[in-house]
């Protein structure tokens, strides 16, 4: 996310549906009070809305932005909903990832935001790594 927001505030970009060109991914310094922000902003919000859907309903799922774009929600939508897993034809969406470029092309300090994550967030450091972003 962190990267995204960055490339979104330098491109002016919040969304990309796959319609127009858009300007090459800039290049940014990794700031690690920024990521961190972001970070607990993030998982304060994710935390107070699972609260919110926990205390109506025991039965919910969260679908991850990437999830949509790589089409993994749909193996959890369906089966979640009760309904039959659709062809792969039958559903599609324009949407896009944001950043394509590999993360180490775009942080120019990427060794010291690698670096920080594994030294402050062990978690995401090993899913980040599970997910091949970190070597």
């Amino acid at each position: 996310m962190y990267i995204s927001l960055q490339r979104a505030k330098a491109t002016g970009v919040w969304i990309d549906k796959g319609h127009r060109q858009y300007p090459e991914d800039p290049t940014f310094r990794f700031e690690a009070r920024a990521f961190d922000r972001e970070l607990q902003w993030h998982s304060d919000y994710y935390s107070r809305l699972e609260g919110f859907v926990m205390e109506r309903s025991d039965q919910f799922i969260m679908v991850d932005y990437e999830e949509v774009i790589d089409r993994v929600a749909f193996d959890k939508i369906f089966p979640f909903l009760g309904l039959a897993q659709p062809t792969s034809d039958s559903l599609t969406t324009n949407l896009k990832k944001q950043t394509i470029e590999p993360i180490e092309k775009l942080v120019i300090n990427f060794e010291e935001m690698v670096k920080h994550i594994r030294n402050h967030h062990p978690d995401l450091f090993m899913s980040l790594k599970d997910r091949g972003q970190f070597q």
